[in-house]
C-alpha cells in the first residue's frame, strides 16, 4: 500500500504551481504522458512478464506436490545478497570551500543518526533484492516527514517488475552529463482514498474509479505474485467492493517527464485520463530516483540479473532431478507382464500381502517364473544424471562467485587450508566489485537525503541529534546554517570489508615500521601512536582518551581560532613547535596563519643554531618571544618568509618583523 504524505512544503510549492497554471488545460501533459506509457508498455511488456514468471520459479508455492523443485536461483540470491548486504557501506560527508569542514561533521553525525530514522536497514535489503533479481533496483527519494518523530528524508522502494522507462535510455539519469538518461518513466500503484480526499495535493478527486484496465502490470504483478504463494487473487473481488470505504483502493499511475521545459511529477487515474497531482521537481538536474545496478553493462538499462545465470540451469536440475525420482520409483515398482491363461486372478498380482499364495494354471508344464515376468524398459544411468546435476550446478557457481563454501556447505573434495584461503580470497574479490557498483547508488543516495535538507530544513526548524561517543551519548540540538553549504559537500562512499582489508594491510606495514622507528630519538611517536590507533579501528573520540592532547597541542587549537580569523598571534621560545606545526597545518589558508608557521620554522632554525636561547625553565623566557606583528619596528633586522597560498608572501602580508629580541621573524 502506497502512502505518499505529502509535506507542508511541497504543498506550498504545489499552491504556487497551481496557481500559475490556472486556466490552463492539462490535456497536452495527458496525452503527452500516455504516449510515452505506450511506448515503454509495448518495449518492456515481455521483459516484465518473464520477471513476473521468474517469481514463481524463486518461490514456487503453487507446484504440483508429486515433483519435487530445485532451489538453484533462491541459493545463489540468497548467498550473494547476504554478502553484500553485510558489506555495510559507510559514507562521509567532506566540505568543498574552507570552513566547511565543521559543517562536514555535523553532516556524518546527523547520518548516522537518520540511518535508523529512514529505516535504512529495511530499504536497503528491499533495493538489494530488487538489484540481485531484476537487474536494478529502484528508489525514490521525494517524501521529507516533518514530523517531530523524523524530521528527516523518507526513502521509497519501487517494484521494478510494474515500472515503466524510456526504452533509449541507460539508467535513470545518466552519467554526470545525463547522458543516457531516461526522457520519461513511471509505475502504476495503489493510492487509498482518504489519501487522495484528506491529504492536501490532490486536486479533481471526485469520480475515480477502482477498476484497472486488463493490461495493466500492476494487476499483473499481483496475479503473478498471488500464484506462486498460491493464494487469490483479491483486486478485482477489492476493486467491485464499495463498502471498503476509506480503505479502498485506487490505482493510479505516477509518472516523470519533461512538460513545458520542466522536469514534473504526475499522478494519473481513471486509466491515465484524470490528472489528481501534479508537481514541478525542486531540483531540476535529475530525478529523485535512486536505481541500483547489480552487473551493470554499457548502454543497457537492465544488465544481468542473479534468475539471468540460473534460470535455464534451475529448470534442467528439476527436469533431471525428477527423472532420477522417477527412474527410482519405476525400479522399485516396474510394469510386468503375465499370462493370462495361468494367472487365475489379476487382483492376486495387484494386492500384495504377506505370506500369500497365488494359484498358477500350470498344466502345460511350463516354469512358474515364466508365468509373470518385468516389462523391459530404457534405463536411466544415475551416474549420468550426477554428473549433469553437478556441472549446471558449477556453472552456475562460476557465473556467481557461490562456491559450496560460500553457501555455508563443505565440497565434495578435500581440500588444504591454502586452497580454501585462495577460494575466499577470489569470491571476496568479485564480491568487491559489485560492492564498489553499489556504491555509485549509495552516493546518489547521501546525495539526494542532503538535498533533501537542503529543500525542506527550513531556517526557524531545529533538530536534536544524538551522538554516541566513547564517553556515553551527548544531544546535539542542529539548525539549518549548521548542515548546509553555500557549495554541496563532497560524499564518499567505502565499504566496510574493503576498508577492513585495507586496514589491516596497512597496520601490519605500519607495525613492522614501528620497530624500526623506536631507533630514531627525533620521531614523533605520539603521531604514530594515533595512526596506528586509527588503523586499529578506533574511533577519533577514543583516541582522544588513549592518547589525551597536551597542553602544547590545546594551545595551538585555540590558536587556529585566531588564526583563522586572520589574526597574528605570538610564537614563544617554550612552544613545542613541531606540534604546533602540526595542529596549525588545519587552520585556514590565511596571511596570519603563513606568517605565524614562519615563525615556528624560524624558531626551529634558531634553536638550533643557538639553543642556550631556549631555557628548559619557562620562567626564564617570559620576555622572549617570537613574534609575527608587522607594527614591532625596534629592529632592523628584515627576514623574509616564504609565500603564502595564493601568491602573496607572507612578508607582504604581514610585513617585516622587526625586534630586538633575536628570534624575531616574519
Amino acid at each position: 500500500m502506497d502512502n505518499l504524505n505529502q509535506q507542508p512544503a511541497i504543498d506550498q510549492q504545489l499552491e504556487k504551481d497551481l496557481k500559475k497554471y490556472q486556466g490552463t488545460k492539462y490535456d497536452s501533459l495527458i496525452k503527452q504522458i500516455d504516449v510515452e506509457y505506450q511506448l515503454g508498455w509495448y518495449d518492456q511488456f515481455e521483459k516484465n512478464q518473464a520477471f513476473l514468471q521468474r517469481l514463481k520459479l524463486y518461490n514456487n508455492q503453487k507446484r504440483n506436490p508429486n515433483l519435487a523443485g530445485d532451489p538453484l536461483m533462491f541459493t545463489v540470491h540468497q548467498t550473494v545478497l547476504a554478502s553484500l548486504y553485510d558489506d555495510e557501506l559507510a559514507v562521509t560527508f567532506r566540505g568543498r570551500e574552507q570552513g566547511d569542514d565543521e559543517t562536514a561533521e555535523n553532516l556524518n553525525d546527523l547520518a548516522r543518526f537518520d540511518h535508523e530514522k529512514m529505516g535504512k536497514e529495511i530499504h536497503d535489503y528491499m533495493l538489494d533484492w530488487d538489484a540481485l533479481f531484476f537487474g536494478r533496483g529502484l528508489s525514490l527519494f521525494m517524501e521529507f516527514d516533518r514530523s517531530k518523530q523524523f524530521m528527516c528524508p523518507i526513502p521509497e522502494n519501487l517494484d521494478p517488475a510494474t515500472f515503466i522507462h524510456d526504452p533509449k535510455a541507460s539508467s535513470v539519469n545518466g552519467d554526470i552529463k545525463g547522458r543516457g538518461g531516461m526522457r520519461f518513466g513511471g509505475h502504476e500503484m495503489f493510492v487509498r482514498r482518504d489519501t487522495m480526499t484528506t491529504q492536501r495535493g490532490f486536486f479533481d478527486t471526485q469520480y475515480l474509479r477502482s477498476d484497472s484496465e486488463m493490461r495493466s502490470l500492476l494487476k499483473q504483478a499481483e496475479e503473478q505474485r498471488g500464484q506462486a504463494q498460491n493464494v487469490g487473487n483479491t483486486m478485482n473481488r477489492e476493486s467491485d467492493n464499495a463498502s471498503l470505504g476509506d480503505n479502498g483502493v485506487i490505482p493510479v499511475l505516477r509518472w516523470f517527464t519533461y512538460w513545458k521545459g520542466k522536469r514534473v511529477m504526475a499522478l494519473l487515474a481513471n486509466n491515465r485520463r484524470r490528472l489528481v497531482k501534479y508537481y514541478e521537481l525542486p531540483f531540476q538536474d535529475r530525478y529523485p530516483i535512486i536505481d541500483r545496478p547489480m552487473y551493470a553493462h554499457t548502454k543497457d538499462w537492465y544488465g544481468t540479473s542473479i534468475p539471468d545465470l540460473t534460470e535455464d540451469k534451475q529448470r534442467q536440475r528439476s527436469v533431471m532431478l525428477n527423472l532420477g525420482i522417477q527412474a527410482s520409483k519405476a525400479d522399485l515398482y516396474p510394469m510386468y507382464l503375465y499370462d493370462e491363461d495361468r494367472i487365475k486372478n489379476k487382483g492376486d498380482l495387484l494386492n500384495f500381502e504377506f505370506n500369500k499364495f497365488v494359484g498358477i494354471n500350470n498344466n502345460d508344464g511350463k516354469d512358474v517364473a515364466s508365468a509373470v515376468r518385468p516389462l523391459n524398459k530404457p534405463s536411466i544411468r544415475m551416474d549420468m544424471v550426477q554428473f549433469i546435476l553437478n556441472t549446471l550446478d558449477t556453472s552456475a557457481q562460476k557465473a556467481t562467485a557461490t562456491p559450496d563454501m560460500q553457501q555455508g556447505q563443505l565440497g565434495n573434495q578435500n581440500r588444504t587450508l591454502g586452497e580454501l584461503n585462495l577460494v575466499a580470497s577470489k569470491v571476496d574479490t568479485r564480491y568487491s566489485l559489485t560492492a564498489r557498483v553499489f556504491g555509485w547508488s549509495e552516493k546518489e543516495f547521501w546525495r539526494w537525503w542532503y538535498r533533501g535538507y537542503k529543500e525542506h530544513f527550513h531556517d526557524f526548524d531545529e533538530k536534536v541529534v544524538r551522538v554516541t561517543g566513547s564517553l556515553g551519548n551527548r544531544f546535539r540540538p542542529m539548525v539549518k546554517s549548521d548542515i548546509i553549504t553555500d557549495v554541496d559537500p563532497d560524499v564518499f562512499i567505502e565499504s566496510k570489508i574493503m576498508s577492513d582489508q585495507e586496514r589491516t594491510k596497512d597496520r601490519v606495514l605500519m607495525q613492522g615500521f614501528g620497530n624500526a622507528l623506536i631507533l630514531e630519538p627525533t620521531a614523533n611517536r605520539r603521531f604514530f601512536l594515533k595512526e596506528l590507533a586509527k588503523l586499529n579501528g578506533f574511533s577519533k573520540d577514543k583516541i582522544m582518551i588513549l592518547i589525551p592532547p597536551t597542553s602544547e597541542e590545546l594551545k595551538a587549537e585555540d590558536e587556529n581560532k585566531i588564526l583563522n580569523d586572520n589574526k597574528l598571534v605570538q610564537v614563544t621560545p617554550q612552544d613545542d613547535h613541531m606540534s604546533h606545526l602540526e595542529i596549525h597545518s588545519r587552520a585556514a589558508e590565511t596571511t596570519a596563519k603563513a606568517a605565524h608557521i614562519a615563525a615556528h620554522k624560524k624558531a626551529l632554525e634558531i634553536k638550533r643554531m643557538q639553543p642556550n636561547l631556549f631555557p628548559t625553565d619557562p620562567s626564564a623566557a617570559t620576555n622572549s618571544s617570537v613574534m609575527a606583528d608587522p607594527n614591532n619596528s625596534q629592529s632592523s633586522q628584515v627576514v623574509q618568509t616564504p609565500s603564502v597560498p595564493g601568491g602573496a608572501s607572507a612578508s607582504a602580508s604581514a610585513a617585516a618583523v622587526k625586534s630586538s629580541n633575536p628570534f624575531s621573524t616574519a
